[in-house]
């Protein structure tokens, strides 16, 4: 088990949510969230729509409740992932995407805080990947990625409406390692602080490298 996922099971297991994400999504008015996050609120069931990754959620904020959408009995939904959605739905900004990227050491207080243990987690991606630009951009239009012109490979996924992320691969050579950038919209900053940026590169590697293992597994007809 790498730093990472030991990092995540300790999450998983010891972290939970700040209650005021909730109640801070209970008193907001649905037409001031969905004017904000540009999600969908569904009336009927009284439930937020939340597309992330390529997948669906439904937010309930008086049942306190998160799922995959269509997944009635799915599996319990990661705090990293619960974390993103939720600060997201209850404190992004009015801010609209800038349609300028920065990496994380441009964010302010970026350089202090994406080192150490809050490294942004791109190892596992240079090593799936690092030779293999090809199944790069595979995995990254798995995820609804635009390909960009830089590096090697890139992509910008949409993650959220408004929260564009970026990859960019450099597949190195003799002297120098492989490289992995990952990029962000700069109007970041007015929806995430440092640590959900954090928890939003973990998630979005996972759901990279799942991509391509679905690829892998679809290619060997299993």
């Amino acid at each position: 088990m790498g730093k990472y996922e030991e990092i995540k099971e300790v999450y998983n297991r010891l972290f939970q949510l700040d209650p005021r994400l909730w109640a801070d999504l209970r008193k907001a008015s649905p037409r001031d969230i969905v004017r904000r996050t540009e999600v969908r609120f569904n009336e009927a069931e009284g439930i937020y729509e939340v597309p992330f990754l390529n997948r669906r959620y439904t937010v309930d904020a008086v049942r306190e409740a998160m799922r995959i959408h269509d997944h009635a009995m799915g599996p319990e939904i990661d705090f990293q992932v619960q974390l993103v959605l939720m600060t997201y739905l209850s404190r992004a900004g009015e801010v609209v995407p800038l349609g300028r990227m920065v990496t994380e050491k441009e964010l302010r207080g970026g350089i202090t805080f994406f080192q150490g243990p809050h490294k942004l987690n791109t190892a596992p991606l240079l090593r799936r990947f690092g030779k293999n630009p090809r199944s790069f951009i595979d995995a990254g239009r798995r995820l609804e990625g635009a390909v960009q012109e830089y590096g090697d490979a890139s992509f910008v996924l949409p993650a959220l409406p408004k929260l564009p992320v970026g990859f960019i691969l450099y597949c190195g050579d003799d002297e120098f390692p492989p490289e992995m950038v990952v990029t962000f919209d700069a109007s970041i900053e007015a929806h995430f602080q440092l640590d959900v940026v954090w928890a939003l590169v973990n998630v979005t590697v996972e759901a990279l490298l799942a991509a391509s293992q679905h690829a892998n597994d679809q290619d060997s007809g299993e």
